[in-house]
């Protein structure tokens, strides 16, 4: 999927609809250099890859 955005917070919240319409999904948000900075799960989508931070994923709550 591929969509203009004017900020990084239109990007992130367009990608998380979308994953949420597609479920089980991920969706990962990345620095400029390349490393995950946030992560999202949704449905039965499996445990954050390991150097993701937070929680479990498809836990309750938003952000790892």
């Amino acid at each position: 999927m591929h969509e203009p955005h004017h900020t990084q917070r239109e990007a992130i919240d367009s990608a998380r609809r979308h994953a949420k319409a597609h479920l089980p999904a991920q969706v990962a948000v990345h620095a400029r250099d390349g490393h995950v900075r946030t992560a999202y799960a949704y449905g039965e989508a499996s445990e954050a890859p390991r150097g993701e931070r937070g929680r479990r994923a498809g836990a309750r709550g938003g952000i790892f």
